[in-house]
């Protein structure tokens, strides 16, 4: 645990920034952004829209994938988890 700006944060949080700082490094690089440049090419001013709207949709859709086919919580499991979280505070 780490004392991250007033929270206490795991050290995945950290991590996951970091790899979203090299992601979006990694896709302006791959679109031919050149922060040089103080006005970009049509060319990549049309990429970078659709990377701004392309990648939300897939990560979105991906989550949702892994929620409706790996995630399996039915009612049935949900009510089984009420009762161990139950019976686990009864004995503390």
């Amino acid at each position: 645990m780490y004392i991250h700006g007033g929270s206490f944060t795991g050290g995945s949080a950290d991590e996951g920034q970091t790899a979203a700082g090299a992601g979006v490094s990694a896709l302006l690089g791959f679109i031919g952004y050149d922060g040089a440049l103080a006005v970009q090419t049509p060319e990549v001013t049309d990429k970078l829209y659709t990377a701004a709207t392309l990648v939300p949709a897939v990560i979105l859709l991906g989550m949702f994938l892994l929620l409706t086919f790996a995630y399996k919580l039915s009612k049935s499991e949900l009510q089984k988890l009420r009762e161990q979280l139950e019976a686990s505070q009864t004995k503390a």
